[in-house]
């Protein structure tokens, strides 16, 4: 391993070294079969991640982004229709409402969790929302995620969970992405179980919804160049990303545990009154990101720069100030949490590559600020 002069908050370096092996197999295999987009590793990974999940099906796509925008495109919803969602997500899920002309009702979250409340929920479906997406922020599970689709199942109205940064988190001893009427999944490389580019996947255990993803990725088409369902476009996962995902897929529960060993010495050893830590359980959190809040910021950015230890914010501009989407959208309420937050989280290293003594030097200095 090269010497590190800076602890990054994620190190992609140490995860290529990693899996480098398997890397190489899985391209030596797709240059023997000359299959390329959309084969058999496809369906081998379909089927793998189907029972990791416990989900009927799985159907995967080109990217994160493509699983949110198919997953709304499959509802059929009327053009213009109000879906709700939180702010603080990134601006992913907004983005895929926006693509498919739709109108993003957006409501705060708990200053905590930075999860949606089951109030904040209650205001969406009130607003006449027709679909909810949600986010399973930072790697944890929405502790009231069976709450919340109980009310989306009571109300007539879709729920999608965004799980692009949850793969494997447990509540109630279900996997996230199985609660609502569909699940999407980001394999970007910087994920928990992560590809070698763009990679995506929408679950579900609705068949008529497959059926229509199905259709959707691939322009639509009942069969070659049968277009029966408006909305399709070109996502397909190309067999290199399926087959290296199916390869490292068995080391996801290993590696999550790894990142939550290393979120248990944090939040055991981190006491600086200046920081506030986040609150989690056990397998509902699988430790994508240790996020702090602190009202201090850029000074702990500053003291962090200074003894090399990375950091980054997920994510400093929430959704509703977006400068290129002012005028398209709605609010349920006001956001004072959202808004709050967006100015005082800052991620840590969180990764199951982190050596001990950088677990403990980054310890150190948070403390020491």
């Amino acid at each position: 391993m090269q010497h590190r002069e800076l602890i990054p908050v994620f190190h992609m370096g140490a995860r290529l070294e990693k899996y480098q092996s398997h890397a190489e197999k899985s391209m030596q295999k797709i240059l023997e079969n000359g299959n390329l987009v959309l084969g058999d590793s496809n369906k081998k990974f379909e089927k793998l991640f189907a029972d990791f999940l416990d989900v009927e099906h799985v159907i995967t796509v080109a990217s994160g982004s493509d699983a949110l925008e198919i997953a709304i495109t499959s509802l059929g919803l009327p053009e213009g229709s109000k879906i709700g969602l939180p702010a603080n997500s990134g601006g992913y899920a907004t983005l895929a409402t926006l693509q498919n002309r739709h109108v993003p009702l957006f409501c705060d979250v708990d200053e905590i969790s930075s999860h949606p409340t089951l109030d904040s929920i209650s205001s969406l479906i009130q607003n006449g929302v027709k679909a909810i997406i949600v986010t399973h922020l930072f790697g944890q599970a929405i502790k009231h995620i069976n709450e919340i689709s109980l009310m989306c199942k009571a109300a007539g109205i879709f729920l999608i969970e965004d799980c692009a940064q949850s793969h494997g988190a447990e509540i109630e001893k279900r996997k996230t992405g199985t609660f609502g009427d569909v699940g999407c999944f980001s394999f970007y490389p910087t994920k928990n179980l992560g590809a070698l580019g763009d990679a995506g996947a929408i679950v579900t255990n609705n068949e008529e919804l497959a059926v229509r993803i199905r259709s959707l990725r691939t322009y639509g088409w009942a069969e070659k160049y049968s277009i029966v369902i408006p909305g399709g476009r070109n996502s397909r996962m190309d067999e290199l990303q399926a087959e290296f995902l199916s390869s490292i897929l068995p080391e996801l529960e290993i590696e999550n545990q790894t990142r939550r060993t290393i979120a248990g010495k944090y939040s055991l050893e981190i006491a600086n009154p200046k920081v506030s830590l986040p609150q989690w359980e056990n397998l509902d959190y699988v430790g994508h990101l240790f996020v702090l809040r602190t009202a201090s910021r850029n000074d702990l950015m500053k003291h962090l720069d200074e003894n090399g230890i990375g950091h980054g914010i997920h994510y400093p501009v929430p959704d509703n100030e977006q400068i290129a989407w002012k005028g398209k959208f709605e609010l349920s309420e006001s956001l004072p949490n959202t808004q709050k937050l967006s100015k005082t989280i800052l991620s840590i290293p969180l990764h199951p590559y982190l050596e001990n003594k950088e677990v403990s030097k980054v310890i150190e200095a948070i403390n020491a600020f």
